[in-house]
């Protein structure tokens, strides 16, 4: 036991990804948290995995609290990051953690909360190509078919030629389904 209160913050930090892995949610919360400083190097990706652990055992409102606090540790720690490389790992973080209280929102089925959350993510992120996907997602589940569309046909952009995903195909064909345009969706099937 004085071995596990000394553990140093890297070790409880790769203890928890280890936990997460081996899907002891319980266990890797307990490496996490108060045990590692908010001043270290680590604290902004733990932050992340405590976000994903709680949302992913359905403690939602707890979840945004700590995507939040990811935020603003890895904003802090940009600010005072010289390597480019670690400046890329902080941003995408970042970004994820963002990005991980509209995906709270949306598994707890609060979707328009959600579409505004997403609206957050910055278009020049690593990570919003993906995320468009996911909002039009959210837009689906609100009924407003249109914005679902939109967001859709983004990924037509010649910028974006190098993502695919087939479940794109699906929402499209869905949506068509739900505005009645039996055409359009036989054309997607």
């Amino acid at each position: 036991n004085v071995l596990a209160r000394t553990k140093a913050p890297t070790l409880r930090y790769i203890l928890a990804k280890k936990y997460f892995r081996l899907g002891k949610y319980n266990e890797a919360l307990g490496e996490l948290g108060d045990n590692i400083p908010r001043k270290h190097s680590v604290k902004p990706y733990a932050l992340f995995l405590e976000g994903s652990i709680l949302s992913m055992t359905q403690k939602y409102l707890q979840a945004n609290n700590v995507y939040k606090e990811c935020v603003d540790v890895a904003e802090s720690a940009l600010g005072k990051e010289k390597d480019p490389h670690r400046i890329r790992q902080l941003t995408i973080t970042r970004d994820y953690c963002l990005v991980g209280i509209p995906r709270s929102d949306f598994a707890n089925k609060n979707f328009e909360s959600a579409i505004l959350g997403y609206l957050d993510l910055s278009k020049s992120s690593y990570i919003w190509p993906e995320v468009l996907f996911e909002e039009a997602w959210a837009s689906f589940y609100s009924k407003d078919y249109n914005r679902t569309l939109g967001k859709l046909v983004t990924y037509k952009a010649p910028i974006l030629t190098w993502m695919f995903n087939p479940e794109v195909e699906v929402l499209k064909a869905l949506t068509y389904m739900e505005l009645c345009l039996w055409q359009d969706t036989k054309k997607v099937v």
